[in-house]
């Protein structure tokens, strides 16, 4: 009896590491694991699914626009091995995974309010140490940058296109990316994370678009007439439509080109 019931535990830990690494694999969205709600994405001179712009007439030029960039799953993508490794060797990983399949149930039923959903301090709350918060850092930056999108940033830049780094990640992991990818973030002109100056607000609250909209500008020295928003989550993308950003769902760097040489942007 004592073999099987060790047999049985070490199958639930296997079975609860491998949902805490399908969860990180989305970068703890939903989109991937519950339905999302059918939403109509648009453009009013292109025929796309992946867009929902605002109508205009004026033509989108680097004068006049501005780009917001996700991080996580459109500049980077899972390290498989780096994530399952760095998972192994955590000192808490029981009550990591534990911690995960709590926040997913959050996320399902809805956070009290929107820093709760800050998923770097849900894991380091209760006696997570200083190693356990160390590990949980090193999880949190399990991705590996995508060549192809990075390609696709120069060029905008390249045109003369300003870029703003746009992700939900704490300064804590910004931190940590800016020390692994020096040249990725020269291609930025402005950095904009969930911190203290916009209420740690995220990017499914229409909240956070309109509060870059008005700050900005003093960094640019210009107001746009356009922003574009690459994102790969229909949430978000719905909430800076709301704040009149054109968005695109995107999909990989190919799909996101095509898009935007139909929009007269790249060629």
């Amino acid at each position: 009896m004592g073999v099987i019931m060790k047999i049985v535990k070490r199958l639930t830990i296997v079975a609860l590491v491998s949902l805490a690494l399908a969860f990180t694999t989305s970068h703890f969205e939903l989109n991937g694991l519950l339905k999302a709600k059918d939403l109509v994405f648009e453009h009013p001179i292109i025929d796309t699914s992946s867009i929902k712009c605002p109508a205009t007439s004026t033509a989108y030029t680097p004068n006049n626009t501005v780009f917001l960039v996700d991080f996580h799953k459109v500049i980077a993508q899972l390290d498989w091995p780096k994530a399952m490794k760095n998972f192994k060797e955590h000192p808490q990983r029981f009550k990591t995974t534990m911690r995960l399949i709590s926040y997913l149930y959050k996320k399902a039923v809805g956070f009290a309010y929107d820093e709760e959903s800050i998923l770097e301090h849900y894991l380091n709350h209760g006696n997570c140490d200083q190693k356990c918060r160390e590990y949980n850092t090193l999880l949190m930056n399990s991705y590996k940058l995508d060549p192809e999108t990075v390609n696709l940033l120069q060029s905008l830049k390249d045109a003369g296109y300003k870029l703003v780094f746009f992700s939900d990640m704490l300064p804590e992991t910004l931190a940590v990316q800016r020390e692994r990818h020096p040249e990725l973030f020269k291609l930025f002109y402005a950095i904009n994370i969930r911190e203290p100056k916009n209420d740690f607000a995220s990017k499914l609250k229409a909240s956070r678009f309109t509060h870059l909209k008005k700050s900005l500008p003093r960094e640019l020295g210009f107001t746009p007439k356009h922003y574009i928003f690459l994102d790969d989550k229909k949430g978000n993308i719905v909430e800076a439509y709301k704040a009149g950003i054109c968005s695109i769902l995107f999909t990989n760097a190919s799909q996101t080109a095509t898009i935007l040489n139909q929009l007269n942007i790249i060629k």
